[in-house]
């Protein structure tokens, strides 16, 4: 697994490597620099079959400016969708429209993202991020789900509270994506060992398709 602070050193670095080599790393994860570039990659993958979903890059804004900016983009992003006539939602994380910064400067902006969404009848995924904002992730997935039903969260397998999470989440009907997790957490409360979060992403599958869940399934597994 590829960690948070691994990641951070990657980023740092990005500016002294080869624009080539930048490229060849990110083109399995980027579909482009611009708007126009990732628009063009979902509609070659909606012509082979595929559905997608878009992510503008990015985390931890640092000022109200800034996140509403992010939440702008995204507005603009489903507008652009939309006109394309292309099959694709949008995942974005809270901390890219203001949640570390502060709860209701990040409710303002996923309220105007999620008018969006409702204007194109699209799908808002909210992604979730490390461990500290595992409880207001999810609590702002409800207060979302209260304004707009096709929005769906996102479950780490490797945390160990994850399958209560789920039990709880299903009180409702539930469109979520399980993943494995990629941030560094402490073991008293995330599973460390790679054979053993590949179980837990397993039994959480078993126990989203008993519950009639909708689970979009992330893994690079065959």
């Amino acid at each position: 697994m590829m960690f948070s602070g691994f990641n951070r050193l990657i980023v740092a670095s990005l500016p002294y490597l080869p624009k080539a080599l930048v490229g060849l790393i990110a083109r399995r994860y980027v579909a482009g620099e611009t708007v126009e570039e990732a628009l063009e990659v979902v509609k070659r993958l909606n012509e082979q079959g595929f559905e997608a979903t878009l992510d503008i890059l990015g985390e931890h804004v640092e000022s109200p400016g800034e996140a509403s900016a992010v939440a702008d983009a995204y507005v603009e992003l489903y507008r652009r969708i939309a006109d394309s006539g292309l099959r694709s939602n949008i995942s974005l994380k809270p901390t890219h429209v203001g949640l570390a910064i502060d709860g209701q400067i990040c409710r303002e902006s996923l309220s105007r993202i999620l008018a969006a969404a409702r204007e194109t009848d699209n799908f808002l995924r909210i992604d979730m991020e490390n461990s500290p904002y595992t409880d207001d992730t999810l609590a702002l997935y409800r207060t979302c789900l209260e304004q707009y039903p096709r929005v769906g969260p996102v479950l780490q397998a490797y945390l160990y509270r994850s399958g209560d999470d789920l039990t709880n989440l299903m009180s409702s009907p539930l469109n979520f994506r399980l993943c494995k997790g990629i941030y560094r957490e402490p073991p008293e409360i995330a599973i460390q060992d790679r054979a053993a979060i590949n179980d837990n992403f397993m039994a959480l599958l078993r126990q989203a398709f008993e519950g009639g869940a909708y689970v979009a399934i992330a893994t690079h597994d065959r």
